[in-house]
């Protein structure tokens, strides 16, 4: 096992990564991210199905743009891609439960991992801090079988953390777009990249509330029809 020095380096190598990512981005894709992030925050639970299996179309085409690498054959690695994506997307729609149980256990890993990361560090725990993983593996388990247990909780917490993180992508985006020549913005977020994960919860945060007091309200307002018929 590595040392926490070690192994905080590696999150925060994967955090300046995601930071990199937004760097060169145009205002056309930010401002589409930021409406495709505030679509998951406020409407994700009414479209899960479809949300879902998009994300599992994307999953796809990310499983496939790493195998049509080795293809030589001219426009097989497009074929590749598509097909993974399609794959995917087709599997997810009838057996959407599963599919939210892994993007839901995909979610509480990395949740799970950053809180207990960022209190080993706040109380000055280092050799616990060296144990995130645990810490994921919990949250892995937990939000997996949560979804056979209060599906639409999970929908909610699944759609909300997706919403929250493309909506934060496309602030940093329009933001890193804005920023002088000398990228002050970029190496303030740079020095404390820490700050990310928090970024990312507070909207995911937002979002879950909003979606869960709405669809509370649909639930009562059909009882209520339910009643009166």
């Amino acid at each position: 096992m590595g040392t926490f020095g070690e192994n905080n380096g590696r999150v925060d190598e994967l955090l300046r990564d995601y930071l990199d990512l937004h760097l060169d981005a145009s205002p056309v894709i930010a401002l589409a991210l930021v409406g495709v992030g505030l679509l998951f925050l406020t409407q994700g639970w009414k479209f899960y199905r479809q949300l879902i299996t998009l994300n599992a179309g994307y999953l796809g085409l990310l499983v496939g743009s790493r195998y049509a690498e080795r293809m030589t054959e001219p426009h097989m690695d497009l074929i590749l891609i598509l097909g993974f994506g399609a794959v995917f997307a087709a599997l997810a729609w009838p057996a959407i439960k599963w599919a939210v149980s892994l993007f839901g256990g995909v979610i509480g890993g990395l949740a799970g991992f950053a809180l207990w990361r960022y209190t080993s560090i706040a109380f000055d725990a280092y050799d616990l801090a060296d144990l995130a993983w645990v810490g994921g593996l919990m949250g892995v388990i937990i939000m997996g079988l949560l979804a056979f247990v209060v599906f639409q909780v999970v929908v909610v917490i699944v759609t909300s953390f997706q919403g929250g993180l493309l909506l934060i992508s496309g602030i940093l985006a329009l933001a890193f777009a804005l920023d002088g020549p000398d990228r002050s913005l970029f190496r303030r977020l740079d020095k404390d990249v820490a700050l990310i994960p928090l970024l990312v919860m507070i909207p995911t945060a937002l979002g879950a509330i909003f979606q869960e007091n709405k669809h509370l309200l649909l639930q009562a307002k059909k009882k209520k029809a339910a009643a009166k018929a």
